[in-house]
């Protein structure tokens, strides 16, 4: 007869030896590199293995201009000998990674929280730079994660950071023209060496031969007995709007390819034997202007125009005849370009937000085909006619969401918010302080007396003598 004492000494040290061995197959990320020093505290002082970093992904080891690192499942912590162990981690860590990790600058800062509650942080110094410049990634839920740096960043920050009339930055630094540009929440700053940094509201370029000058518009909030429950800051803000544009021009969209192709595709049938060659390139324009208005404080429309200055067309003309395949030299057109279009506001819940039909216009279009004669002159302003025609308007029109593609996609994900106010109610669309609200309103119970000179079943209808 077996010891029953036995055999529960032995499943007991079974269990044991199972819990250790799936103990260190859990912490085995954690616990198979060496992090330790000044790291190592960082580490320790930041939860370890159950902390923001997570476990980690590797030995502590050299980092560029003099430097230590480790890097754990979800971000980083560096050191450097005049600076000390700093960790960036989450979206700012894939953006600080993105840009280069020390070549933007090691971190001199932990991810902090901003003072106001809303964003987070990392500033960091580029050591291998004269002067150690200093750097900065800000992010906010709605605005993500964006590098601010020279003096663009110096402005803004004696302008009080985050806390300024700007906002959060919404954009990286860019060039446009001859500037450096980067995009905040209600506004931008630009720098030329000239003229140094200027602080712009948005809309202050955006003025085009049909501009009406009504009230501007930047975000929209839905809101039910004046007490508001969702909204977007930067909905119809020049940074949202011509970043649509430029996704479109740099992303998957291809635009210049569309462009170029819907230019060869209606000029050479009218050509007579000529043709644009297929290495045509087309260059629409990175530099962007736009503005979101309403014509009164209270309308059920918002309008909204991009201005696109200086998109050209390069190409050469194949000729017909006795030499096939001889070319002119590369001839040109140039023109400026904007695009309107209409938000619809609805009156009621059950209908949604609503695109308009869009509208294109083409101004100071130039042909630039100096070194063109007689038939060739006269092919390739068939082109030129094409670019400043109502063909092109028309082509731009229907394709019109190779344009704003995201416009609709956004409009269509704050539709389902309307919901939230209850059925019944009406929606007034007012401007507050360059913010639409959008607000719903309950029904006056039956019986109301409404104010002297109004009249209606919500008292919203003026009574006329």
């Amino acid at each position: 007869m077996s010891n029953p004492v036995i055999h529960s000494d032995l499943r007991t040290k079974l269990l044991f030896v199972s819990i250790l061995l799936l103990g260190l197959s859990l912490n085995s990320v954690a616990w198979c590199f060496a992090v330790y020093g000044e790291i190592g505290k960082k580490y320790n002082q930041l939860g370890g293995p159950g902390g923001v970093l997570g476990g980690a992904l590797s030995d502590e080891a050299d980092a560029p201009y003099g430097g230590r690192f480790n890097n754990f499942q979800r971000g980083f912590i560096y050191w450097h000998p005049r600076i000390g162990a700093f960790a960036v981690w989450g979206l700012i860590g894939a953006k600080w990674n993105e840009a280069g990790r020390v070549n933007y600058g090691y971190p001199i800062t932990d991810e902090t929280g901003t003072p106001d509650g809303r964003g987070r942080y990392n500033h960091f110094r580029a050591i291998h730079l004269g002067g150690n410049p200093e750097g900065s990634i800000y992010w906010t839920p709605q605005t993500g994660a964006h590098l601010i740096y020279g003096a663009i960043r110096a402005k803004w920050a004696s302008m009080g950071w985050e806390k300024s009339s700007l906002g959060y930055p919404t954009s990286d630094e860019f060039a446009e023209g001859g500037y450096r540009r980067s995009n905040f929440e209600r506004g931008y700053i630009r720098w030329t060496p000239e003229r140094g940094a200027e602080v712009m509201s948005y809309g202050d370029e955006a003025k085009s031969p049909g501009a009406f000058g009504g009230i501007r518009v930047n975000g929209i909030q839905l809101a039910a007995n004046n007490v508001p429950f969702a909204g977007d800051a930067t909905f119809m803000s020049e940074s949202t709007l011509c970043g649509l544009w430029h996704n479109n021009l740099n992303g998957g969209a291809n635009l210049n390819e569309w462009a170029k192709n819907t230019v060869r595709n209606a000029a050479n049938p009218r050509m007579r034997g000529f043709s644009v060659r297929s290495d045509a390139q087309m260059r629409l324009t990175q530099t962007c202007s736009a503005r979101a208005e309403m014509l009164t404080a209270c309308a059920d429309k918002v309008t909204v125009r991009i201005n696109l200055p200086r998109n050209l067309f390069l190409f050469h003309v194949t000729t017909p005849g006795p030499l096939p395949g001889w070319t002119d030299p590369e001839l040109s057109v140039d023109w400026d370009m904007e695009a309107r279009v209409d938000i619809l506001i609805p009156q009621t819940v059950q209908s949604p937000l609503g695109i308009g039909a869009p509208s294109f216009a083409v101004t100071n279009i130039k042909l630039d085909s100096q070194n063109a004669s007689g038939d060739l002159a006269k092919a390739a302003y068939e082109v030129y006619t094409y670019l400043g025609g109502k063909d092109i308007l028309a082509q731009f029109t229907h394709d019109w969401r190779f344009f704003l593609p995201n416009l609709e996609r956004t409009i269509a994900s704050l539709s389902p918010q309307l919901s939230r106010i209850p059925a019944g109610y009406r929606i007034e669309s007012c401007v507050k302080g360059n913010v639409m609200v959008l607000n719903g309103m309950a029904p006056l119970p039956p019986g109301t007396q409404c104010p002297q000179g109004l009249t209606g079943p919500n008292c919203d209808q003026v009574i006329i003598k």
